[in-house]
């Protein structure tokens, strides 16, 4: 199944409650089990931070439950991303070196596409 990210609640006016909520689905290996990632949105302040916490999901296993804060700081004429990210790795499903590298990769494309502009 292809990479798919699809919206499926948001609530905006229910602060206490997430107010959007992603589910992404990505195939995984040869044996067709995929990763799940369900992701809620907790708070997004335009300009200053956006707030998630995310349930990651191997097959019907759940792998890492995460709480992710990327906040955005006016650094001279732009503009520094800083991400914090506190996870709970569960019974080896995935270890925090791979959460590691998988998010510099991702940071390091945003920043080549920043860098084009």
């Amino acid at each position: 199944m292809p990479g798919k990210t699809a919206v499926v609640a948001c609530r905006r006016e229910a602060r206490a409650d997430p107010f959007l909520t992603s589910v992404e689905r990505l195939p995984l290996g040869a044996s067709g089990a995929g990763v799940v990632a369900k992701s809620e949105y907790h708070d997004i302040v335009p300009d200053e931070r956006i707030v998630y916490a995310t349930a990651l999901f191997t097959g019907e296993v759940l792998s890492t439950v995460s709480l992710t804060t990327v906040r955005f700081v006016r650094d001279g004429d732009g503009t520094r991303l800083v991400l914090t990210e506190q996870g709970t790795f569960l019974d080896g499903q995935e270890q925090p070196e791979w959460r590691e590298q998988g998010t510099g990769d991702w940071l390091d494309a945003l920043g080549r596409q920043v860098a084009r502009r």
